[in-house]
């Protein structure tokens, strides 16, 4: 099929004050697009998490065969939970009732095994295992049981940072290119053939910018890169924030672009440069974070995060503090991007050994207290499922 391009030449001026600029542009009213102030201070508003969200406790099964590792919750659906190893390769699947339901490992170096460091999804729709392979750029599917079923190499000149489903036919990828000369885009592909249907470009606001940071440390120079996520995925919609655009849009299952939150000051004229991210958003609210570019390894300092909640019936910007009524300490709660999990969902690792400790020092009530008073430390994690109203 031959590619299609989108070019979306989309100014900060037109956006905010033409609403659409021609009959090529996503139409937008200009109410709907909200401007954060990522250098501004706010008041702080505190949140009950139960004030906002259901939340949910889930024990997971502890057996020799699934030990869940350090890579924490990789994905979350109303059927399955996954954990996965991006260092060594191990997946485990746990139904939603946290019993294990499949563990394999296909890291290796032929055409159906992964790297490591890949990253893994679920789709259900077509009840198969999706592998992004960076490192060998290639896409490899599995069935739920682990046996190999394709493989999909890379489009020529691309390179997919980031990889989700689309729709029953389609993932969509950021194909991240580091040379100056060459545009960022996403990319609608195939999901039997890997074939790029369509390309989609959002240029950059000024100049190209990245998540690298160039550094040294101990007279070696270093080259570090900040973790971005280029798509979150929502009920019926997806996020696009392409690194060098200061504007979130809204990706509709038509294609259809919508412009939603745009930063200022523009990130490129911004020394440290200072990136947003829109992390979890429910009707009522938006949670973003913010980081800026810039580290210091001898102080062992890293990027500076802010977190900020949009409040959609006030029409305004608060620091956010959110804090958890099972637990009678306070503890400050942050609402982080998620790649495979709705952004309407949260779903957070409690620590064994942790909730022992807080059980012991009667810091727990409720459904939480009861969960821990049966807990051993060598138990696998228990997980709070937060569903934002």
């Amino acid at each position: 099929m031959k590619t299609g391009h989108i070019y979306l030449y989309l100014s900060l001026l037109c956006l905010l004050f033409l609403g659409s600029c021609s009959s090529k542009q996503p139409h937008t009213e200009e109410s709907e697009l909200v401007v954060v102030n990522v250098e501004k201070s706010y008041p702080v508003k505190k949140l009950k998490l139960q004030d906002i969200a259901k939340v949910e406790y889930l024990p997971l099964e502890t057996t020799d065969e699934f030990l869940w590792s350090r890579g924490g919750v990789n994905t979350f659906s109303d059927k399955y939970i996954t954990n996965f190893n991006r260092e060594k390769g191990d997946l485990l699947i746990f139904d939603r009732n946290g019993k294990g339901v499949a563990t394999f490992n296909r890291q290796g170096g032929s055409g159906e095994e992964y790297a490591p460091h890949s990253d893994l999804m679920l789709d259900e729709e077509n009840n198969e295992i999706i592998v992004n392979d960076n490192n060998q750029k290639k896409i490899v599917v599995y069935d739920m049981e682990g046996t190999f079923k394709r493989v999909m190499y890379y489009a020529e000149d691309k390179w997919y940072l980031s990889l989700v489903n689309y729709d029953k036919n389609t993932f969509i990828a950021y194909n991240r290119q580091t040379e100056d000369e060459k545009e960022n885009s996403f990319l609608f592909l195939s999901k039997t053939t890997g074939e790029v249907i369509e390309e989609m470009v959002i240029p950059a606001t000024g100049n190209k910018l990245s998540t690298r940071i160039e550094t040294s440390f101990n007279g070696q120079r270093a080259t570090i890169s900040f973790a971005y996520y280029p798509i979150t995925i929502g009920e019926s919609d997806f996020i696009l924030n392409e690194v060098s655009n200061d504007t979130l849009f809204a990706l509709s299952p038509s294609r259809e672009l919508r412009p939603i939150y745009v930063q200022t000051p523009s990130r490129g004229t911004m020394d440290p440069q200072v990136f947003l991210y829109l992390n979890k958003e429910s009707d009522r609210y938006a949670f973003f974070n913010t980081m800026d570019k810039k580290i210091d390894l001898s102080k062992g300092q890293g990027p500076k995060n802010r977190y900020l909640v949009y409040d959609k019936q006030e029409k305004a910007f608060y620091e956010s503090e959110i804090f958890n009524d099972d637990y009678t300490i306070d503890l400050n709660l942050f609402l982080h991007e998620q790649h495979f999990i709705q952004r309407n969902q949260s779903v957070q690792e409690l620590n064994t050994i942790n909730l022992i400790q807080f059980y012991e020092n009667n810091a727990l009530q409720g459904k939480l207290k009861e969960i821990a008073a049966n807990l051993d430390e060598e138990d696998n994690p228990v997980l709070m499922i937060v569903t934002l109203h």
